[in-house]
């Protein structure tokens, strides 16, 4: 796959990745579901589910095609920038990591013997999806059909999301 098209996916992955939580957030109030409908409650944890997938093919996984550290290169630069952008250090990176991938792993794409999920606080995750699209978005040469900002992506399809949950 040429550049471009990489670029485009990583693009369209983070798009996709701040979609599916503003949809998974508009389905609550604080701590309660918006709906006990369980098409309503199916519906909101797939948001999560596939929210927690895209963040593991951009952050989770280093071999994954879309990873930052495949995608940016030199790849060193690229997490300094991250880092001082976002007031972070690699802790804090492999802490948040850490809690996508367990449960991607332990409860969307196996089952395994834990009773309790461990939700990852997405929301952290959050920043990191706007800082990589940001820098995409700066060497990518075909960009115009792309949202020009991903927090008012993320702001439409959240006013979305609260007109369908009603």
């Amino acid at each position: 796959m040429d550049r471009t098209k990489r670029l485009r996916r990583v693009g369209l992955l983070c798009c996709h990745f701040v979609r599916n939580y503003a949809y998974y957030k508009a389905g609550w109030n604080d701590k309660v579901s918006k709906s006990e409908d369980q098409f309503w409650v199916s519906l909101n944890g797939n948001f999560l589910d596939i929210c927690v997938l895209e963040w593991c093919k951009l952050f989770g996984d280093h071999k994954d095609d879309q990873h930052w550290k495949q995608v940016m290169k030199p790849h060193k630069e690229f997490k300094e920038r991250m880092f001082s952008s976002l007031n972070i250090n690699q802790t804090e990176l492999d802490r948040i990591n850490g809690s996508f991938r367990s449960y991607r792993d332990k409860f969307v794409a196996h089952l395994d013997s834990e009773e309790v999920a461990n939700i990852p606080k997405v929301s952290e995750g959050l920043p990191l999806v706007y800082f990589y699209y940001e820098e995409i978005k700066s060497i990518c040469e075909s960009t115009s059909d792309w949202p020009d900002s991903l927090e008012d992506f993320y702001k439409e399809h959240y006013e979305i999301g609260l007109a369908k949950y009603g």
